[in-house]
């Protein structure tokens, strides 16, 4: 093989180097944009979380609440019907007076 042909070989070996480099430029650039969106949405993603673990909280402080005010309502049906079963005995015990007035 001359030189002449060595020389033509080494300059095509070359080109196919320049253009593989290109292409591994061209695919590192792509991955390197995949991954800014990757990271992009994993932002988002974290902010969706965050959002959501508030709204959560807020749910669970409106549920706990919920089940305070539940809870005095219950306490409050509960002395009101003690009220009411003495009010009633009262009632009857003085309609028995004014009955033995009465007769």
């Amino acid at each position: 093989m001359a030189i002449e042909e060595r020389v033509l070989k080494l300059e095509e070996i070359a080109g196919a180097l320049a253009q593989l480099a290109q292409k591994a430029d061209r695919r590192i650039a792509q991955g390197e944009d995949r991954l800014a969106q990757v990271d992009d949405r994993l932002d988002k993603l974290t902010a969706l979380s965050v959002r959501f673990d508030e709204r959560l909280d807020a749910l669970a402080a409106a549920q706990e609440n919920s089940e305070r005010k539940i809870a005095a309502l219950t306490d409050s049906q509960i002395q009101t019907e003690e009220a009411i079963r003495k009010l009633t005995a009262q009632v009857s015990a003085l309609a028995v007076k004014v009955d033995s007035l009465t007769s």
